[in-house]
């Protein structure tokens, strides 16, 4: 039995049934599970069929518990004052809620990635887009830690082969990154000197 099968599961009516301090502590317990998971995959791995799936589980939980919270505590200060005591920050809590409001059922998400449950959901991944730069940064930094393992010799003759069918396609990717830099950087117009304009401009007015 995996850990999200072993966490109770809620519906929205039973929510509503539960006390303030009930529903404060299911968002805290939901959280430290989450975070457990993210934090120590090798341990949970055969128990969880796959770490990202077990935290769109939990967030949809969590929204469900939240939104029973916000629905009683009218006040915006009461449900602030609720959050901080929960260990919830506000822009977490509002994300959680509309993540539960809009995937409607656990059902629904359970089988999916956070990232592709908030796709599906109109959300976004919920993360900064990485600069290219930075990506390809990266990439090169691998590419460099395996010719480490192929000089010392770490690599079979299979290895090898695997090796020069990838790198094929790694001149390719790098010639098609080449010429979409080349064309973007042809269609860029040049830049009139400010000097030069000056003169053209003052060049055909009459005397």
């Amino acid at each position: 039995m995996n850990i999200v099968d072993q966490a109770p599961a809620f519906t929205l009516d039973q929510l509503r049934e539960f006390d303030m301090d009930k529903l404060a502590a299911i968002v805290r317990g939901d959280v430290n599970n989450q975070k457990k998971t993210r934090g120590d995959g090798r341990k949970f791995r055969e128990q969880i069929r796959g770490i990202g799936r077990t935290r769109t589980v939990f967030v949809y939980r969590i929204g469900l518990a939240l939104r029973v919270a916000q629905e009683r505590l009218t006040e915006d200060r009461e449900w602030k004052a609720w959050l901080k005591k929960s260990s919830v920050k506000q822009s977490t809590a509002y994300d959680y809620i509309d993540f539960a409001k809009k995937a409607e059922s656990e059902a629904a998400i359970r089988d999916m990635t956070l990232t592709q449950a908030r796709i599906k959901l109109g959300l976004g991944t919920g993360r900064k887009p990485a600069k290219p730069a930075k990506m390809l940064e990266s990439a090169l930094g691998r590419i460099e830690a395996v010719v480490e393992v192929v000089r010392k010799g770490g690599v079979d003759d299979a290895g090898m082969k695997e090796l020069a069918a990838i790198g094929s396609r790694i001149e390719t990717v790098w010639d098609s990154l080449r010429e979409i830099m080349t064309r973007a950087k042809d269609a860029k117009p040049e830049k009139t000197p400010k000097t030069a304009s000056r003169k053209m401009a003052t060049a055909d007015v009459p005397g």
